[in-house]
């Protein structure tokens, strides 16, 4: 499950669009849709008894204000863990700054007193190797 917002104000900049239903949606729309389609996917896996670990990207002067509010939330929705990952430049990200290590650990130690933090990986599939059950056992 990947979060990387909380607020809509916060979503437009770095999405494109969202196809849903077969309609295309714009701007602060398709933000607010994707973020209540991503509580809502949080809530029901967490329901189902599903263990989630949700996926934040963090984007320097897009998103940090926002990280704590995600964790908060998720972490309300009943996630497990979180995992705070760089944002990999590309795309209409091409000119961001990627966080430095040593950012990126201070948002995540913050934010462990939230939810607990997954550090195993850094855009990596870690968790699909086991690892994620590993560190929880």
């Amino acid at each position: 499950m990947s979060c990387n917002k909380e607020r809509v104000m916060h979503g437009h900049p770095c999405l494109g669009h969202v196809s849903y239903d077969g309609i295309r949606h714009l701007g602060l729309e398709a933000s607010a849709l994707l973020i209540d389609k991503q509580v809502e996917g949080v809530r029901l896996a967490t329901e189902a008894g599903l263990l989630i670990k949700v996926n934040t990207v963090l984007i320097p002067g897009i998103n940090d204000d926002q990280i704590p509010h995600i964790a908060d939330k998720v972490s309300e929705l009943g996630a497990f863990v979180m995992n705070i990952m760089p944002v990999i430049p590309c795309g209409a990200l091409k000119d961001v700054v990627p966080p430095s290590l040593e950012y990126l650990e201070q948002i995540r130690s913050a934010n462990e007193l939230i939810i607990p933090q997954f550090r195993h990986c850094s855009q990596c599939r870690a968790d699909a190797a086991g690892l994620i059950e590993n560190r929880c056992a």
